[in-house]
């Protein structure tokens, strides 16, 4: 049986309950049993809370330590009698367990909700690693998956049924063949990867090459949907968006869901998927932190146990996927200016439909944008080759 996770923490305000619980429940998603007060139901539990949280503070496998000023005054004893005795049972119990663990603590680590907490902590346990709770959380679940006291990344072999690629297909955009061909290696199962970060400075073309990139997929007749993330400052928006984009077929827990359960519908969804979906998010570098997190710390990290699915990110900044257990999914790109003029006469002739602009008319161009896609693209559009 894995190991399971004590979470102690003082239960001082509603608001500090419910973020509490609220990690909970998204461990418990994880597949992680989780030990909590709420658990015991509203009547408490029958030996009384004093016994129950000293108990589990002894016999936890695993254990969470949540860091407030009032936990901390539990810690020290400081609280007066009557008042928090559940909190001030467990950590007399804890504090002798860490004391005889020695220099060496593998079992116990410390959580923090907010950053000034961490003041809070005492120096006899100083030593140990303290997780934000808001930004840490996939770390989190990588130490406990190390204790055995989380089901470890699975990837699963549900077959999907992937396209072939189309022969001939008359890509629009001025070079950027590269990135196209990685791409749809990737939707056409070529590549064992599933998540492609585009990155590029301003004005490199980002927007455009993942729209084209999404209505290839398109073509090929998987459901691909393009999400801005500019002008988007919740994940409930972002929701809002996928909810409008990809119907109930497809994601239907997702669509009956609503609140806090929704991201875990999802996710669950994601990994039932029977056929490709590819989801694109545009002008990552604008992403909200919320959405940051949740993107990369859990919609990535499934990838690898969502079979269908393929997830696209470009921006002036997109993730370090270095930093992240899902890196071996990724394929990073990064967009460089185009200075070769034949790439342009391509463009000219096939998107703009404009034969007479040859090379000599491109290398003139280039001297001004320099190879920037959207400045070059802009002045081949407004170009005349018959006035110049």
């Amino acid at each position: 049986m894995p190991n399971r996770v004590f979470i102690s923490y003082s239960q001082e305000s509603e608001a500090h309950k419910q973020r509490v619980h609220a990690l909970a429940d998204r461990l418990r998603a994880e597949g992680i049993g989780i030990i909590l007060d709420r658990d015991c139901g509203p009547g408490g539990p029958d030996e009384g809370w004093d016994t129950w949280s000293g108990r589990q503070a002894e016999i936890a496998e695993v254990v969470i330590l949540v860091f407030t000023p009032v936990y901390r005054r539990c810690w020290d004893g400081e609280q007066p009698q009557s008042v928090r005795q559940g909190a001030t049972h467990e950590t007399k119990v804890l504090y002798r367990r860490l004391y005889e663990s020695g220099a060496e603590v593998d079992f116990c680590r410390v959580l923090t909700f907010e950053d000034d907490h961490k003041n809070c902590i005492p120096k006899f346990i100083a030593g140990l690693h303290t997780f934000d709770a808001n930004r840490d959380y996939a770390d989190i679940v990588a130490w406990l998956r190390k204790l055995g006291a989380a089901p470890p990344l699975a990837t699963s072999n549900m077959p999907i049924n992937w396209p072939n690629p189309l022969v001939n297909y008359p890509w629009p955009l001025a070079d950027r063949k590269e990135p196209f061909e990685l791409f749809q290696d990737i939707i056409t199962a070529r590549r064992k990867e599933r998540i492609f970060l585009v990155d590029g400075p301003s004005s490199s073309g980002k927007t455009v090459l993942l729209t084209e990139l999404i209505e290839y997929a398109k073509s090929l007749g998987l459901c691909a949907v393009q999400l801005e993330l500019k002008g988007c400052p919740t994940l409930d928006e972002l929701f809002e968006m996928l909810a409008l984009e990809v119907d109930a077929t497809i994601l239907p827990a997702f669509h009956s869901a609503s609140g806090s359960p929704r991201k875990n519908a999802l996710l669950k969804d994601l990994e039932k998927l029977r056929s490709p979906l590819v989801l694109g998010f545009d002008t990552y570098q604008a992403v909200p932190a919320d959405i940051a997190d949740w993107i990369e710390g859990q919609l990535l990290r499934r990838v690898g146990q969502c079979p269908g699915l393929v997830v696209a990110l470009s921006g002036q900044k997109v993730p370090d996927r270095t930093c992240f257990p899902w890196a071996g999914l990724a394929v990073p790109v990064t967009l460089p200016p185009i200075k070769e003029a034949g790439h342009w006469v391509v463009y000219a002739q096939n998107a703009l439909g404009n034969p007479a602009i040859t090379e000599d008319h491109i290398e003139m161009l280039l001297h001004i944008p320099h190879g920037d896609p959207g400045q070059t693209s802009a002045f081949l559009r407004g170009f005349n080759p018959s006035k110049s």
